[in-house]
């Protein structure tokens, strides 16, 4: 009888970009546009256990990537 084998399975919460035809237009279309922009989230924004979790983390992402300059030590 031979060794069992256990297949390792990665559940990746990363989705698939289709291949664009047209770089005019291809690139801005929705089923491209929206999968790599959910691609670019952070693994804490994207894995949030909850709706509001996922909200705040997304809410403060954005925000932090729209004003990244601001001081945070205010001495």
């Amino acid at each position: 009888m031979g060794a069992a084998r256990f297949v390792v399975v990665h559940i990746s919460s990363r989705l698939l970009v289709p291949p664009v035809k047209l770089s005019t237009v291809g690139g801005r279309a929705f089923p491209v546009a929206g999968p790599t922009v959910w691609n670019s989230l952070p693994d804490s924004v994207i894995s949030a256990p909850s709706l509001s979790t996922f909200r705040q983390r997304l809410e403060t992402f954005l925000f932090q990537a729209s004003v990244p300059d601001i001081i945070t030590d205010p001495r």
